[in-house]
């Protein structure tokens, strides 16, 4: 099968070390029920022979997996992924390897999203990636483009799928959500906020300013879970992560927390968001200290010199409200937690005008 004859689809890809996240468009500009997604980076291993456990002796892998679920069966071995991480061994978000973002790690989550939001058995996805500021170096995004951009033939909850990726550019952490919501001219920064990390980038209109580019792995949203994680232990519990995820989800939309049991009764609701509060605040002052140390002036406030300062990434929800009380002219973007990748796929629908013939692989 020609591949010009297979559906297409641009998308922007955040391997995430919190979430990870794809948006799509088709390019023939079919609708997809839903065209972005986003799920916890966090992938375990485990054995779908044994799922089948769950259902009578005729019963098939994709008809005993539950709704939330997702199993990529690749290269060999069964990666759990979304709920059904709980069932699995050595769940893992690779935060201190590298080689996530362009091992199996990157594939796998890659793989899922895709197969997730795009209904047809085969198709083609032309992506836009990117790469934290520490470790985005020539040689890097050259090994990140090459391996995501391959044929895979893998399972799927079940069934099989083949999909063509090719990766047209891989950008610098955080200039998806400039592309997206940023300026055409004058000087402008943005925090990108992850899980494990946040990245600084300036640039002057959309062209970034190196000098003034740095990326911190000791701040991130991870800082507020691990607080809210020895809370817990106090009390003699264990939470994972994706439990932890919910409750910081509950109280950034002012919700109400979801219960922690413990053996004596359950966490006090007051005493989990003070964990938060505090927590908060350390980061953001964290934060403030080491956008200072990139762009200190002597007699400046930080980051007078920009027109605008963005605040993007999933800890905007978090600390948001306190940077632009430290920062001057600070903006965050709706749904900021995929600023990025929405970013990405405007760049990726672009490639072509820019770079005539760059998907000619397909």
């Amino acid at each position: 099968m020609k591949l010009r004859t297979i559906p297409t689809y641009y998308g922007g890809f955040d391997p995430g070390t919190g979430r990870a996240g794809l948006t799509l468009v088709s390019a023939d500009g079919v609708s997809l029920e839903n065209d972005t997604m986003t799920i916890d980076s966090i992938v375990a291993t485990g054995s779908a022979e044994k799922l089948l456990k769950r259902g009578d002796i005729h019963a098939t892998v994709a008809e005993v997996l539950r709704e939330d679920e997702c199993l990529i069966t690749f290269n060999s071995t069964d990666y759990f992924l979304c709920d059904l991480v709980k069932e699995g061994k050595n769940p893992t978000n690779a935060v201190a390897d590298p080689a996530r973002y362009w091992g199996d790690h990157a594939r796998v989550l890659l793989l899922a999203l895709a197969c997730t939001l795009i209904p047809e058995r085969t198709f083609v996805l032309r992506l836009v990636t990117a790469l934290p500021v520490t470790l985005y170096d020539r040689d890097n995004r050259k090994r990140m483009k090459e391996a995501l951009s391959d044929y895979y033939r893998f399972e799927y909850n079940g069934r099989i799928r083949e999909v063509y990726v090719s990766v047209g550019y891989v950008a610098m952490e955080g200039q998806g959500a400039l592309i997206h919501c940023g300026a055409q001219d004058g000087e402008q920064a943005l925090l990108d906020i992850g899980e494990r990390t946040v990245d600084v980038i300036a640039a002057d209109g959309q062209k970034l300013m190196i000098s003034l580019c740095g990326g911190n792995e000791e701040l991130g949203i991870g800082q507020i879970t691990d607080a809210v994680k020895t809370l817990a232990q106090r009390y003699g519990r264990q939470l994972p992560a994706p439990h932890i995820h919910d409750i910081l989800w509950a109280w950034a939309r002012n919700e109400t927390l979801p219960v922690v049991r413990t053996s004596q009764g359950t966490i006090p609701e007051n005493e989990i968001a003070s964990t938060i509060e505090k927590a908060r605040i350390t980061l953001a002052k964290g934060m403030v200290s080491f956008a200072s140390s990139l762009w200190n002036v002597e007699g400046e406030a930080v980051g007078e010199r920009f027109d605008q300062i963005y605040i993007a990434g999933g800890g905007a929800h978090y600390v948001g409200d306190l940077l632009k009380k430290m920062f001057p002219r600070v903006e965050i973007p709706v749904d900021p937690e995929d600023a990025n990748i929405r970013g990405y796929l405007d760049l990726a629908c672009s490639l072509e005008d820019k770079v005539p013939g760059i998907w000619e692989v397909d």
